[in-house]
């Protein structure tokens, strides 16, 4: 029993440490942004920018330093990333009151990569959800997730735990340019939302032997490339008509870097 204790323990700390929450600064002032989740998967947030916001009737334009960011596992190999209203600030919600308007939009870079041997590509399945704090009395307010060629796809504001799913079409590149657009109109009420979260997923493939790592084996380039490096072949001589179409190691400095993880 005392041996079982102390292992349940680890495990229960690897298990926290893999949903714990990063901060990666605001808007304004981005930090680094970067969170591996199952082991396998490496999510990086980048190019963090606010190229719009908007006010009418009073309401509050929010700038980029008003926007908090924060970087979570979402269980398996998805990662949340999470704006929220930076508390340094004056007020600690996205609001409007009765009359008012206010909008604004956040953009931003998102790479994925193996944290392995292995190959990654973005899941079909997106989500945005919005903090159950988040509540409209005769107001209107949205958040939607946007993806470039993907069907538009938004959570509205004062349904609590408001969640939506957002497909998005296969063969999404590695990186990918996202953002999220906020609306909020008070009317007669007012609206305010504490944060929101935009939800990517990702698969994994294990495909070693996959050398330049275009998803497929082939022994004219993969093969090929293998049996050269044994034969002691370095540079150009090494990747000579040897690279399969839709590569991502494509440079003879990146094989060899490759094959050393597969042949130490």
């Amino acid at each position: 029993m005392r041996s079982f204790v102390p292992g349940l323990l680890l495990l229960m700390m690897l298990m926290a440490a893999d949903v714990r929450a990063v901060s990666c600064g605001t808007v304004a002032a981005p930090m680094a942004c970067t969170i591996t989740v199952g082991g396998t998967v490496t999510y990086t947030f980048t190019g963090f920018a606010l190229p719009q916001s908007n006010a009418s009737g009073g309401g509050t334009a929010f700038g980029a330093a008003d926007i908090s960011i924060d970087v979570s596992s979402g269980g398996g190999l998805a990662a949340v990333l999470t704006f929220s209203k930076n508390s340094a600030n004056p007020g600690v919600v996205f609001f409007v009151n009765a009359g008012q308007t206010s909008s604004f939009i956040v953009s931003y870079t998102a790479i994925i990569s193996p944290a392995g041997l292995g190959i990654v590509a973005y899941g079909p399945l997106f989500a945005v959800d919005l903090n159950p704090a988040s509540s409209t009395n005769n107001a209107l307010g949205a958040v939607q997730f946007s993806i470039p060629g993907a069907p538009v796809c938004q959570a509205i504001i004062g349904i609590l735990g408001s969640h939506k799913d957002c497909t998005i079409p296969a063969g999404q590149p590695l990186t990918l340019s996202a953002g999220s657009i906020v609306s909020m109109t008070g009317n007669t009420g007012n609206a305010s939302m504490l944060g929101f979260t935009n939800r990517f997923d990702a698969t994994f493939a294990y495909r070693p032997l996959d050398i330049d790592g275009n998803g497929s084996y082939d022994a004219l380039s993969d093969g090929l490339m293998l049996l050269r490096y044994l034969f002691n072949l370095r540079g150009p001589g090494l990747i000579a008509n040897a690279i399969g179409t839709g590569a991502t190691r494509t440079t003879a400095a990146q094989i060899e870097q490759y094959i050393q993880l597969l042949i130490p």
